[in-house]
């Protein structure tokens, strides 16, 4: 393979890990970060903070939440204070 192709391939791949674009952590995993059942979901990424910025609504009350989540080594974390 060329080089410049090369090149660019890893140029894509870096800038895809971080797009704005990126759909951070799915439904799946703020349930299972925060134990509870939510839908809607839609995360960013963080501006100027590691991490995404997740806004969802929690099944049964209704409530809209907004949280930074962090991907670790044992999966996503929720920061207080976002």
């Amino acid at each position: 393979m060329p080089k410049s192709s090369l090149a660019a391939m890893s140029l894509a791949a870096l800038l895809s890990s971080c797009s704005p674009f990126s759909s951070g952590p799915s439904e799946g995993e703020v349930e299972q970060t925060f134990g509870i059942q939510v839908h809607d979901n839609q995360c960013v990424v963080a501006d100027g903070k590691p991490g995404y910025m997740c806004t969802f609504i929690t099944d049964g009350n209704n409530w809209t939440i907004t949280r930074r989540l962090i991907k670790t080594e044992g999966g996503w974390k929720g920061v207080d204070g976002n």
